[in-house]
């Protein structure tokens, strides 16, 4: 038995021991990854694995590649309710770490533009559970540090530049995109109603999702500098989670299917490419491309237990 198999197969039964069902805990969710490749106009899934069988009932979302071969998630097991942390997956040795142990619980890691340095969404300890967002060195070589203070409540991000964040501010019902200057935290507060979905473009604009109404989400793209906003297209329907690769190709999911949308398609119409249901994937939510493109994470969102 390999070692990953080994730490699998003792966490595994640890938890069988432990699990509980409470409505204060976040979704059971799987974390899958594939082999990605293209085939012609199209996409082939190749080789799934799951990476998460550590966790069989827990939460395990927000995957991000902080290279070709590794994959961060926040993790929560299911007899712990309160507490959220950030795990390291390594699909090139198969070894399971976790990255950080705090009393806080922390979601949404994000490798920052160094290459040297995580950043993600923390939640304070006790009745305020202020979401500040925060960064902590790969290397572990210390406990971190707030990032922008004068900006709390921060619910998603993506970086712009190596100064420049795109945030999802938490604000009741109605959450609003801001820009924020990590040097000196100036800020611009832009629209209202966007989705949890932030990517930087090849061109440095910014991708997202507005929902204009309840039925209308559209993605769509905003200059840096000008804050002007242009429209792609509508999302799939009931779908809000994207990855961008590198050609400008946007895919979503919905159910167990994948879609697909072409940057030279003067339609802009979404082409399924993928029913990913005969490896057990029944409702994708959060997908994650590595770098090259050659590796993709699928998180399934199944029945809590």
């Amino acid at each position: 038995m390999s070692y990953f198999a080994k730490i699998i197969a003792l966490m595994v039964v640890i938890f069988f021991t432990h699990i509980a069902s409470s409505s204060a805990q976040l979704p059971n969710t799987q974390v899958y990854a594939f082999d990605l490749g293209r085939d012609g106009a199209g996409f082939t899934f190749l080789r799934c694995k799951m990476l998460t069988a550590f966790n069989p009932y827990g939460y395990n979302n927000q995957p991000q590649w902080v290279n070709n071969n590794e994959l961060y998630l926040a993790v929560q097991f299911p007899n712990d309710t309160n507490q959220t942390d950030i795990w390291s997956l390594s699909l090139l040795n198969n070894v399971i770490t976790r990255v950080t142990a705090t009393a806080e619980s922390e979601y949404s890691p994000t490798l920052m533009p160094d290459n040297r340095t995580i950043s993600c969404v923390r939640v304070d300890v006790g009745e305020s559970g202020t979401q500040r967002l925060w960064s902590y060195p790969l290397d572990r070589s210390s406990t971190g540090a707030d990032l922008i203070s004068l900006h709390p409540n921060v619910g998603y991000h993506t970086w712009l530049t190596d100064k420049e964040l795109a945030l999802f501010m938490v604000d009741g019902t109605n959450n609003y995109l801001k820009l924020v200057n990590v040097d000196d935290q100036s800020s611009i507060q832009l629209t209202f109603g966007i989705g949890r979905s932030l990517a930087r473009m090849k061109d440095g604009k910014l991708a997202f999702v507005h929902k204009e109404t309840p039925q209308k989400w559209v993605i769509k793209t905003m200059h840096p500098t000008s804050y002007k906003s242009t429209n792609i297209a509508e999302t799939v329907q009931g779908s809000e989670d994207f990855a961008l690769l590198s050609d400008g190709t946007f895919l979503m999911g919905f159910g167990p299917k994948i879609f697909a949308l072409y940057p030279s398609d003067p339609k802009k119409e979404w082409v399924e490419v993928a029913d990913l249901s005969k490896f057990g994937l029944t409702n994708i939510k959060r997908i994650a491309v590595n770098r090259d493109g050659d590796r993709i994470a699928i998180v399934n969102d199944l029945p809590r237990r």
